[in-house]
């Protein structure tokens, strides 16, 4: 491996690891606050993460769509901040442990979403005047929290790449595909669907969590099934079902 590689590398992995220890120092200066109900929550939390993180859905070529953000926004909105916190992290390190492949960079998307969902329940707060009560919805505070969070999360994922592989001719890219359609609507779909989550652990607290994430679960699993197939026949309208090339079709479309 090139000495240049390796050390960015290795700079890469400590970038990921900052938000994770920062975090953990300030859960740990706070864990006195958090209460026997609020552990059930931490658990609740840890449990839903886990769970999403096995079925992400393909939304495109390259693009995945997990429901972590929507858990971050849903619990954030609901619930005391360190406790959510707390759960990211562990979440996180249970994650990176199973994954092994890539933990510095779980344990990085983990803390950061925790914190960016922090980031945005503050300084939303402090620029609108008034919060939804009961987590009924508000055009202007939703609004605002969409904004700060997806400009943030987008600003860390840059500095990521930056820190990764410095800038090259590809980063313009990589910042426009941040940008196109599918992302954006991921984006949304997990933006709005933490608000429901809000909405519905307000309305009915943990057992309204648990029901709305075995409903996401059943959504997402249909979906992959769904994406399969549909998969499984476009490769059979531009392959040739005996000798497995591309046929006349596939050709004509690329031409």
């Amino acid at each position: 491996m090139p000495n240049g590689l390796g050390v960015r590398i290795a700079a890469h992995r400590v970038f990921n690891l900052i938000p994770c220890v920062v975090l953990l120092i300030l859960v740990v200066l706070d864990y006195g606050q958090i209460s026997i109900p609020d552990m059930v929550i931490f658990y609740a939390l840890v449990g839903a993460l886990l769970l999403t993180e096995m079925f992400a859905i393909e939304v495109s070529e390259g693009l995945w769509f997990s429901w972590e953000t929507t858990f971050y926004v849903g619990f954030i909105l609901s619930y005391p901040r360190i406790t959510v916190v707390m759960a990211g992290i562990c979440g996180g390190i249970f994650l990176a442990i199973l994954k092994r492949k890539g933990w510095s960079s779980v344990l990085f998307n983990h803390a950061m979403l925790a914190a960016l969902s922090v980031l945005a329940l503050v300084l939303t707060d402090d620029i609108v005047p008034y919060k939804p009560v009961g987590g009924a919805l508000s055009p202007s505070y939703d609004i605002t929290f969409s904004i700060i969070y997806f400009v943030s999360n987008v600003l860390m994922i840059m500095a990521n790449y930056l820190v990764r592989f410095g800038i090259n001719k590809d980063f313009l890219a990589f910042c426009a595909s941040l940008f196109q359609p599918a992302a954006l609507g991921a984006y949304g779909v997990s933006l709005m669907t933490g608000f429901l989550l809000s909405l519905t652990i307000h309305g009915s607290g943990l057992t309204g969590a648990i029901l709305f994430t075995a409903l996401i679960l059943i959504v997402s699993r249909v979906y992959r099934e769904y994406f399969k197939m549909a998969q499984h026949f476009k490769d059979l309208a531009i392959t040739d079902e005996l000798t497995r090339l591309h046929n006349h079709r596939y050709i004509h479309t690329w031409m």
